[in-house]
């Protein structure tokens, strides 16, 4: 196998470059191992929690459309819960990056599991939203209260929180298979950071990853 640094531009490199970042290579083997151990970690999840089939309005039609009808034919759900609550005058500038992401592989992840993204706003700023940012593939919907603290998108004061969640359908029996929020327990705020490439590719910069925020979303 031709070694990471086996290219000519590398012959150009300082002494001790090489063994350095093949050192780092090793390093990133590990790193690649243990997400993929992880990965085979939450895949053995038993049966999580039975959720009820809660109802939402899809924002494309108007049309109430129950939790049930989302999976398509799949038995597997994808749904990014994002902060944007009803009195917001704007969403959340990390969930807008976020779901700009999303609408861009929504058909590539078609093929494999649906996936939908829920908000709390009402659907005319939902729809606002949705055409000022071009997110025509991704499916919108708003949501009650009841569905967002159950799941715990949004707290008891109405304070927004954002969560990836996967569920899982078994005949008629829905179940919430994985939940991750961005409130790490050590408060590190990473708990999504791989649902983006953007803090990955931050990541490789040379001064690492900065004290950064996507600018802030104008209200449609």
């Amino acid at each position: 196998m031709m070694e990471q640094l086996d290219v000519p531009i590398f012959e150009r490199a300082a002494p001790g470059y090489r063994s350095a970042r093949n050192a780092l290579l090793e390093a990133e083997l590990q790193l690649r191992d243990q997400v993929e151990a992880v990965a085979a970690q939450r895949r053995r999840l038993p049966a999580g929690p039975s959720i009820e089939d809660y109802v939402f309005t899809d924002v494309a039609t108007g049309e109430r459309v129950k939790l049930s009808e989302l999976f398509g034919k799949s038995d597997a759900l994808l749904v990014y819960n994002m902060m944007y609550a009803p009195n917001d005058a704007a969403p959340c500038r990390m969930c807008t990056m976020w779901v700009d992401g999303f609408n861009a592989v929504q058909g590539q992840l078609n093929e494999v599991a649906p996936m939908a993204v829920i908000a709390r706003a009402p659907v005319g700023k939902l729809r606002a939203l949705r055409d000022a940012r071009g997110w025509q593939r991704v499916r919108l919907l708003s949501s009650q209260p009841e569905y967002s603290r159950m799941v715990g998108s949004e707290d008891g004061d109405g304070d927004q929180i954002p969560v990836i969640c996967v569920f899982r359908r078994s005949g008629n029996d829905i179940s919430l298979w994985y939940r991750a929020s961005a409130e790490f327990p050590d408060e590190s705020n990473r708990g999504i950071d791989l649902l983006t490439p953007v803090w990955n590719l931050l990541d490789l910069l040379p001064g690492g990853r900065p004290d950064w925020h996507p600018a802030p979303v104008t209200a449609p």
